[in-house]
């Protein structure tokens, strides 16, 4: 949707009607609500993992609808990396539409959801369907509101009210609702390395943000029209919603692949009108800067992100960097700001609203 005061730019700047605006705000509260999000995962921590260790799954579902069922897939391959437990991410509208083609891994499922408003059709009827047919299934919910339906169809329920977006389009709800369940695969599975680096980023964020802030905002005024974004391992899925923001808030085309497989195909889209976000590290770091110099002989805009500092790569408009080495996770958490700050920018400068998205609701109600 445009800004309805378009046709009299001399009223209020467009640039000045994005920075009042919801997701804005909303951008810049995160890591203050992950700090709260932080604090009380850490006071139920004994709890969580009581919960965990008694529902003793044969494997672990993880249900979630669009920006949820990104993350979800992050999560089932964390999950998968830290445990002997298989996991599977499945979208609920699918599970909902087609719940026989699931009955196999559902059976005997550590079942884990997370919704923004608890609230959304597709998961409320899953849930309503698993509590029939696999009584014995325990269920652990995230949402970022209280008291909603999700309530009534889980074990365990955590609740995030700070994290709530009221915008349509997701920016600390995404980031909170995933930390939240990072933090407790990390207790469960004793990764203290990944919880002290989510509690790293929730304490430092907010000077790391401010600092970027000047850059991202020169960047988004360049004249790029489509976006890629990269990253590898198990926060993959965080940078596909990150993908998502620049469809919902600034109305541009974008994918998101893993670093290498880049290469295999989807290059050829790139282009002088790509803005191509790159989540880089330290680990065999030559085929990363030979993947960056294909990038950049293409023409596109490239901007890196890592969290401990690499050598100066060429061909690259913005290295960005949180000087410390961290988790993948927690790396993926400080990348995501950059990508919703740069898809809010645009979307100033091309005069969409991004608190107002075309056809979006902030959650779908089924009739």
């Amino acid at each position: 949707m445009l800004y309805p005061f378009l046709r009299c730019p001399n009223i209020i700047t467009l640039l000045e009607a994005m920075m009042k605006g919801k997701t804005y705000a909303e951008i810049k509260h995160q890591y203050e609500a992950l700090r709260a999000t932080s604090a009380l995962i850490a006071e139920r921590r004994e709890a969580l993992c009581d919960f965990w260790k008694a529902a003793a799954p044969a494997h672990i579902v993880v249900l979630g609808c669009g920006s949820s069922f990104q993350l979800s897939t992050a999560l089932a391959s964390s999950l998968n990396l830290s445990q002997d437990i298989p996991a599977v991410s499945i979208p609920a509208g699918d599970f909902l539409v087609h719940p026989q083609w699931y009955t196999h891994v559902m059976t005997g499922a550590l079942v884990i959801t997370l919704s923004r408003s608890g609230e959304t059709s597709e998961l409320i009827y899953s849930l309503q369907k698993i509590r029939k047919d696999f009584p014995a299934n325990k269920v652990l919910s995230v949402t970022c509101v209280c008291d909603s339906q999700v309530k009534n169809y889980t074990d365990m329920l955590l609740e995030l009210p700070w994290a709530f977006d009221a915008s349509v389009c997701q920016t600390s709800s995404v980031v909170n609702l995933y930390a939240a369940l990072e933090l407790i695969i990390g207790y469960v599975t004793g990764d203290e390395q990944k919880v002290a680096d989510i509690h790293w980023l929730a304490e430092n964020g907010d000077a790391y943000l401010s600092g970027v802030e000047p850059a991202v905002k020169e960047l988004a005024a360049k004249p790029w029209n489509n976006v890629t974004v990269l990253c590898d391992g198990e926060a993959n899925g965080l940078a596909e919603e990150g993908a998502l923001a620049f469809n919902e808030i600034a109305y541009r085309p974008s994918m998101c692949k893993h670093i290498l497989d880049l290469r295999h195909g989807p290059i050829v889209l790139i282009d002088s009108e790509t803005l191509v976000l790159a989540c880089l590290n330290n680990d065999n770091f030559e085929y990363q800067r030979g993947l960056i110099a294909d990038v950049a002989k293409k023409g596109a805009l490239i901007v890196a992100f890592s969290a401990e500092t690499l050598p100066a790569l060429d061909g690259v408009s913005a290295q960005f960097s949180v000087k410390q080495e961290l988790h993948p996770v927690a790396a993926a958490l400080a990348m995501m700001p950059i990508a919703q700050l740069l898809s809010v920018y645009k979307a100033a400068e091309i005069g969409v609203d991004p608190d107002n998205p075309d056809g979006l609701d902030a959650w779908i109600k089924l009739n």
